[in-house]
């Protein structure tokens, strides 16, 4: 299943509208089958522009969300292991947006290995929360895909902490 992925995410002091058009600009000459989507933030700025610039194309919300919430209730010490990874995905997420000034730097394999190593230690550190929080999201998006059978030709469009996770799976 080679699908093109493509991380799309804030980036350096661009917002909005200026990164839909990065975007639109990174797919320029693409020919896709279909355009997966799989992000939980900025759908409904980038759909319309998708649609808009691939009108023939279908769109395929592969998103699946996640409240584990009440599952991830416990102790004042796992809270406060919570908000330390929490903030550490802040620190990366925010070096990435602060270094990534175009679409080619956010979807180069060092944004990915940034993410895959910061993934890691948080697998390691707290693996259930890390599967709760994660694993479970991205593979039900991964089955979402399957179902549609994505294969050669489509892309897929996830944000910036997912694509690594996609990349080592899809192998694309």
């Amino acid at each position: 299943m080679p699908v093109k992925i493509i991380a799309f995410g804030p980036m350096g002091e661009n917002s909005g509208k200026q990164d839909v058009k990065s975007l639109l600009n990174y797919l320029s000459g693409e020919n896709p089958k279909r355009i997966f989507i799989a992000l939980y933030q900025g759908v409904d700025t980038i759909s319309p522009a998708l649609a808009d610039a691939y009108p023939m194309i279908p769109l395929v919300d592969v998103q699946c969300s996640s409240s584990p919430s009440a599952d991830l209730e416990g102790s004042s010490e796992m809270q406060i292991k919570m908000k330390v990874l929490e903030l550490g995905l802040e620190t990366v997420s925010s070096y990435v947006q602060s270094n990534s000034l175009d679409m080619d730097s956010l979807n180069s394999e060092i944004t990915n290995s940034l993410y895959r190593a910061f993934f890691l230690f948080y697998s390691a550190a707290m693996k259930r929360e890390y599967e709760l929080l994660f694993e479970e999201r991205r593979m039900c998006s991964y089955g979402k895909l399957t179902e549609n059978g994505a294969t050669d030709g489509d892309i897929l469009i996830v944000p910036p902490w997912d694509a690594y996770w996609f990349y080592d799976r899809l192998g694309s």
